[in-house]
């Protein structure tokens, strides 16, 4: 089921609860939150926005594993992320992140029902704000699936929104 902080990040792009919640738990060493929305690396809306980000996290002593979410911008409800993968023991490891359906709200592919980075990630303006909120009559059940991917519905184009899974390489490297 998808909780309200998973909820709050794949509808809204709000990630401060889930933040501030890992931040106050046990066995968690470290947490880096992202600033900007990112495009695929051929930037289909022009849009100079980057498509990759660095970060550095210090896991240190019995902190082994790294876990991972990312909101997927051009969608309702979608979300990129892995759970608990080992951190290599030797040098560098690779992992894909896939992409879910939070189903917690349908995907009306609406710029209208979605946050509104979305039209700044192409470069689009619709005249449709977006909601930055929860849409209760949008509401679905919750359970979290393997998102279908655009459709081509409604403002989303596949060509210029979609992606294939895995939706999010993540190269870990350790550095001392």
């Amino acid at each position: 089921m998808a909780s309200n902080k998973i909820q709050q990040l794949s509808e809204n792009g709000n990630s401060e609860s889930l933040v501030k919640m890992l931040h106050g738990k046990v066995g968690v060493s470290d947490v880096i939150q992202g600033t900007a929305p990112l495009v695929p690396a051929n930037d289909p809306g022009n849009t100079g926005l980057n498509h990759s980000e660095t970060f550095t996290i210090s896991a240190e002593g019995d902190m082994r594993y790294l876990s991972f979410t990312s909101m997927l911008v051009c969608t309702n409800d979608g979300f990129a992320g892995i759970d608990s993968v080992k951190l290599p023991y030797y040098k560098q490891k690779t992992v894909y992140a896939m992409a879910y359906d939070a189903r917690t709200e349908m995907n009306t592919e609406d710029f209208s029902d979605m946050a509104h980075p979305c039209q700044e990630a192409i470069s689009v303006s619709s005249g449709e704000d977006g909601t930055g909120a929860s849409n209760p009559k949008l509401s679905e059940d919750g359970i979290i699936i393997s998102h279908p991917g655009i459709m081509g519905n409604a403002d989303l184009l596949k060509d210029i929104h979609g992606w294939s899974n895995p939706a999010v390489k993540i190269d870990i490297v350790q550095i001392n």
